[in-house]
């Protein structure tokens, strides 16, 4: 009996019937013709040959209709791109919801495909809330990966496990979807392990949804999403954040291993020890090349707000910028600031730099700023833009540059900052926070490192100033031999948050300017915003020294030049 032909139809299947009786009937009467006789019939081959293009035409599957060959082009895209499936499969996931185009929400596409890739092994998202990261992260993307590996295995937790199943009902709706399954059959969920909390496919992949401090013994996956390991509403209970903590760093941390498992923690900012804070005080890639790649997505954008992931990203928008308008408006952002969050909450889940409060022994609200302008001439001039009744300027050379210096002491490369501020002192006897430098450096490089940071400002440092301590003992003994001495700090028996007074002081009284625009003051103003609670103070140190220093009159101001108004009022700035 003869065979239907594959994915040819019906109709193409009868076509092919007729064409083997015709081969048939056209073999019966060559057969009965004698050789050399010629009845009309034509030549064998030329019979075959046409009966078989004839053949080769009718079981020819037939071209696509317009209709099939969109259907054929969008699989693709979506294929080959996450934001691309998100934005066509969104009306499965959300039907009663317009689909917004946020250019976010590819960055974030863009990093887990980087992840899914092999690109980026560990991930820390901080985001607000109502971004969309969930749908994004738990969602869309086990569904994605799927169609090109079926065989990954997903493990997701978040604070409550009500969260944690109502993302995994929506990625196994969306995989069990028409849609989905007439673009990719290959991918069946088995009907024996078809539960909410956990759901395997027919080759071998699962995803299982727990929360945090649940199960996480016994399982080996590919990858371990945590979204939103904390809940505002604990996000100030101590014990709450430790158990998060512990729970990753004890439990999660050695799950999947053998599958070189990939690990995405995507969270809003609630405290300075929460997950993230955790994650960031173990060191960041990629200082850390173990450590988690960094993408920060504030509300409103802030210039001096660096992701640091290998894609490179930079933040497309303009100082002040909302993170996507058209799903949540100024009005709708400026509503839910004032009347829900305050400015604590603003700082933590909107802006993703948490902070302490205003109880701590530095304000933000005492924070102030200035900035550097090049002339014509060449020359360097410092302005004020805090207040911008202050016509005040000085000139480079009216200044008085030093450098501080804080030495890591642990040979623990993934924790301890060696640090190095640069200070300058006014005329007025002001303080500018000029520069600070952090890397992480192997101690027997640190006395190198620090002449390196000297050397940027030769012919203008009055000295460098190590601390008389452990971490600054061999760095103080070099500089002695090498004929590159440093200036001896010491703090006597005076702890951390005593000897910043001096520096506190000043800056209650309007004293201390940070140079605005620059990538490392976010860290900066965060360190000294938690202090003594947040997870470093290096920065605060050599601050605090900054301010024993000026205030002990160890540093003295430069005379007043009267006459420098003259010399950069006269139209010669540059724009």
């Amino acid at each position: 009996m003869a065979s239907r032909p594959q994915g040819s139809g019906l109709e193409n299947f009868s076509r092919s019937l007729r064409l083997q009786t015709q081969l048939k009937q056209l073999h019966r009467q060559r057969k009965s013709v004698a050789p050399g006789s010629d009845d009309g019939i034509p030549a064998v081959p030329t019979a075959l040959s046409d009966i078989a293009n004839s053949a080769v035409a009718l079981l020819a599957p037939p071209e696509d209709t317009e209709e099939q060959k969109e259907a054929k082009r969008l699989r693709k895209l979506a294929e080959g791109s996450l934001y691309e499936f998100v934005k066509q499969a969104w009306h499965i996931v959300e039907p009663t919801r317009e689909f917004i185009e946020c250019w976010h929400i590819k960055v974030i596409c863009d990093h887990l495909e980087a992840v899914w890739q092999g690109k980026i092994k560990n991930l820390l998202i901080n985001i607000p809330p109502a971004c969309m990261k969930s749908l994004s992260c738990s969602v869309f993307w086990p569904a994605w990966v799927w169609i090109h590996d079926p065989s990954y295995r997903w493990f997701f937790a978040t604070y409550a496990q009500a969260f944690t199943i109502r993302d995994s009902d929506k990625c196994r709706s969306l995989v069990q979807s028409d849609w989905y399954k007439t673009n990719w059959p290959h991918v069946r969920i088995r009907h024996d392990q078809n539960a909410k909390t956990y759901f395997e496919n027919e080759s071998t992949g699962w995803r299982m949804a727990t929360s945090v401090g649940g199960v996480g013994t016994g399982v080996h996956p590919s990858a371990i999403v945590i979204d939103d390991p904390t809940s505002v509403k604990h996000a100030n209970s101590q014990i709450e954040r430790d158990n998060a903590n512990t729970w990753f760093n004890n439990t999660i941390s050695t799950r999947g291993a053998s599958l070189n498992v990939k690990r995405v923690v995507i969270m809003q900012r609630l405290n300075v020890s929460d997950l993230s804070g955790e994650i960031i005080s173990k060191g960041l890639w990629p200082d850390n090349p173990d450590g988690f790649c960094h993408l920060i997505l504030p509300m409103r954008r802030e210039a001096d707000v660096v992701s640091k992931t290998p894609l490179n990203f930079t933040d497309p928008r303009q100082s002040g910028e909302l993170l996507c308008p058209n799903l949540l408006s100024e009005n709708v952002v400026d509503t839910i600031e004032k009347t829900n969050l305050g400015p604590i909450g603003t700082a933590c889940q909107h802006q993703q730099r948490p902070r302490t409060d205003h109880g701590g022994i530095f304000d933000a609200s005492h924070f102030r700023y200035f900035s550097v302008k090049r002339l014509l001439d060449g020359n360097e001039i410092v302005e004020f833009v805090s207040n911008k009744s202050e016509n005040r300027k000085y000139l480079l050379d009216d200044l008085r540059f030093f450098q501080v210096c804080d030495a890591a002491q642990k040979t623990d490369q993934h924790r301890d900052y060696t640090v190095v501020g640069t200070f300058a002192l006014t005329p007025d006897n002001e303080i500018l926070v000029w520069e600070i430098v952090r890397a992480r450096v192997a101690i027997p490089a640190q006395y190198n490192f620090l002449i390196q940071q000297r050397t940027k400002y030769a012919g203008r440092l009055l000295f460098q100033a190590v601390e008389d301590s452990a971490g600054g003992i061999g760095i103080i003994q070099s500089g002695d031999s090498e004929g590159t001495p440093f200036k001896k700090l010491s703090h006597g028996s005076r702890p951390k948050d005593v000897r910043c007074g001096e520096i506190a002081m000043m800056y209650n009284n309007g004293r201390v300017y940070h140079r605005a625009g620059t990538e490392w003051l976010r860290d900066f103003e965060t360190e000294l915003l938690e202090f003594p609670t947040g997870a470093n103070d290096d920065q605060v140190d050599i601050t605090s020294y900054c301010g024993i220093l000026v205030a002990t009159r160890q540093v003295r101001p430069a005379l007043r030049f009267e006459n420098v108004s003259l010399l950069i009022s006269d139209g010669t700035e540059e724009d």
